[in-house]
């Protein structure tokens, strides 16, 4: 068994995180946005869902790899993007 380490972050390198025999390498970046919006939910071109927020997440990650020591060593690389849109708490308002 091995002894439990602190968690570390290396600056010198591209570890993201060091847990033991564990190590997450790689870059990555998210961008999270908030905004108003009136939109259209049956095509009509007229926006039927008024004063709605409009949520958006990107995860881009660039030569992930995660290694256990002695174990095993994976890596991948994507993106990914979510939108959603709701009203405020969860009321309808149409037009």
């Amino acid at each position: 068994m091995v002894a439990p380490r602190p968690i570390a972050l290396d600056g010198g390198s591209d570890a993201i995180l060091t847990l033991g025999p564990l190590q997450l390498t790689g870059t990555a970046g998210f961008a999270l946005t908030l905004s108003t919006v009136d939109a259209d939910t049956n095509g009509d071109g007229a926006a039927d869902l008024l004063g709605a927020t409009l949520t958006g997440l990107a995860l881009d990650v660039s030569g992930l790899g995660v290694e256990i020591e002695d174990v095993a060593h994976l890596s991948a690389h994507g993106a990914i993007g979510l939108l959603r849109v709701a009203l405020e708490n969860n009321r309808e308002r149409f037009r």
